[in-house]
C-alpha cells in the first residue's frame, strides 16, 4: 500500500491555501484522480475482464510504469516477464487463492505486472470507473518468484531494524593446530565473538514468496471492491462521499482492536508499534535491534498476527487472511522464533493466540 503515501501528498499538496468548504476540495480530489491515467478503468484493454486471470500478467503499460517510477524516485525501474514456467507456478498460486479473491479478481483485476527491482514485495492500487465503482491493479517484485516464502518474510522484519552492535558477547574456546619440529601441535585459544538479536520466521510448505505476496495484495483489492474494513484509505471516505455511495465495512473485524485506521484500542497499542516500517520505507528502519525482544514480546499480547498487521487495519487484514489461509486451510505452520546469542528466547505460532483465534470467524466472508 506504498501508493498511499504518494496520492495523499498529492492530496495535501492540492489542499494547501484551500479557504472554501471541504466538499468542494474533495470533490477537486476526487476529479484529478479520475483523471489520472493509472486510476481510471478507460485506460485499460475494454476486453481484459473477459480473460482469463493469467492472461492479464502483462508488461506494464507505459503510463504505469511512469506512475511507479515516479511514486518510488526509481527511473530504473523496467517491466519483467515471467518465463513459461513462472507462469506456470502463478496459475497454480491463483488457483490456492480463497473464493472471494478469485470472484473478484476475475470481475475487477485490470492488470498484474511485474517490475524489474521493485521495492518491497507488491503493491495494490485502486481504478474508478465513472460511476465509482472499485477496480485495481497489482504490481509484484519478481525476486519473489524464486524466493522462499519464510525466508522473505524474515527479511520484510528484519528490514524494521536498524542493525546495531549491540550483540551479547560469547567467548569461546577454540583448537588451533600447527606443525612444530615435524609434529603435529594442538592448543587451545579463547575468542570472543558478538551476536545480535536475531530472528527466524518458518512457514512449512514450498510456497515461494510470491504467494505471499499474492495473498496480501489481493486481500487489499478485494478491500478496495467489497469494502471489508471500515475504510481502507483516507481517499477511499472522499470517492464514496463524491458518489454518494454509503461505507460499509465488517465491523467484526476492527472491533474491539481498532479505534482509528492507525490507532488500535489502547490495551493493543504498543511501544514502538508506530514506528514500524519495511523495506525502508517512511524513512525507515527506526527501530533499534536491541529493542526487537521487546518489540516481539508485546506483539504477542495482540491479536495481530504479524509487526506490519499491527500498523493499519489496513494491513492488519491483509496479514491476518494471508496467515489464516495458509495454516487454517492450506495445513501449514507458521512460527516466530526470536534468538540472542543463537539461543532461543521466544518461540510463538501466532495463529495458536486466543485472540488471534476470536477474530477467525469475522473473515469467512473470503470462504462463502
Amino acid at each position: 500500500m506504498r501508493k498511499i503515501i504518494f496520492v495523499l501528498l498529492v492530496f495535501c499538496i492540492v489542499c494547501i491555501g484551500c479557504t472554501n468548504g471541504q466538499t468542494t476540495d474533495d470533490e477537486k480530489i476526487v476529479k484529478d484522480l479520475l483523471n489520472s491515467k493509472v486510476h481510471n478503468v478507460s485506460s485499460y484493454p475494454s476486453d481484459i475482464l473477459s480473460k482469463p486471470i493469467i492472461q492479464r500478467i502483462q508488461d506494464a503499460p507505459g503510463f504505469v510504469l511512469d506512475y511507479i517510477i515516479k511514486l518510488d524516485d526509481k527511473p530504473e525501474y523496467i517491466p519483467y516477464t515471467p518465463t513459461a514456467k513462472e507462469l506456470l507456478r502463478i496459475s497454480n498460486y491463483i488457483e490456492m487463492l480463497p473464493p472471494l479473491h478469485k470472484k473478484v479478481f476475475q470481475e475487477r483485476l485490470l492488470g498484474l505486472y511485474f517490475i524489474k527491482d521493485f521495492m518491497g514485495s507488491g503493491m495494490t492500487d485502486c481504478v474508478l470507473d465513472d460511476n465509482g465503482n472499485f477496480y485495481f491493479i497489482m504490481l509484484f517484485n519478481p525476486e519473489t518468484l524464486d524466493y522462499p516464502f519464510g525466508m522473505w518474510v524474515t527479511l520484510k522484519d528484519e528490514s524494521c531494524f536498524i542493525p546495531d552492535e549491540t550483540g551479547h558477547k560469547a567467548v569461546f574456546t577454540e583448537s588451533v593446530q600447527y606443525m612444530s619440529n615435524n609434529s603435529l601441535v594442538s592448543i587451545s585459544q579463547k575468542s570472543v565473538r558478538y551476536f545480535g538479536n536475531h530472528f527466524e520466521i518458518i512457514v512449512s510448505g514450498e510456497y515461494s514468496a510470491f504467494f505471499y505476496a499474492l495473498l496480501h495484495e489481493g486481500t487489499h483489492g478485494v478491500d478496495y471492491v467489497k469494502n471489508i474494513t471500515p475504510y481502507i484509505e483516507d481517499m477511499y471516505v472522499k470517492i464514496h462521499s463524491y458518489f454518494n455511495k454509503p461505507l460499509g465495512g465488517i465491523v467484526s473485524f476492527t472491533n474491539g482492536v481498532w479505534q482509528q485506521i492507525n490507532q488500535p484500542v489502547p490495551k493493543y497499542n504498543f511501544p514502538l508499534r508506530d514506528k514500524i516500517t519495511v523495506f525502508g520505507w517512511n524513512g525507515g528502519p527506526k527501530i533499534f535491534m536491541k529493542d526487537m525482544n521487546n518489540v516481539y514480546r508485546a506483539l504477542f499480547k495482540t491479536p495481530f498476527v504479524t509487526l506490519y498487521g499491527s500498523k493499519t487495519w489496513t494491513e492488519d487484514l491483509a496479514e491476518f487472511v494471508t496467515y489464516y489461509h495458509l495454516t487454517q486451510k492450506l495445513g501449514c505452520t507458521y512460527k516466530i522464533t526470536v534468538k540472542s546469542n543463537d539461543k532461543t528466547i521466544i518461540s510463538y505460532s501466532p495463529m495458536t493466540n486466543e485472540l488471534v483465534k476470536a477474530r477467525f470467524d469475522s473473515i469467512q466472508i473470503f470462504y462463502q
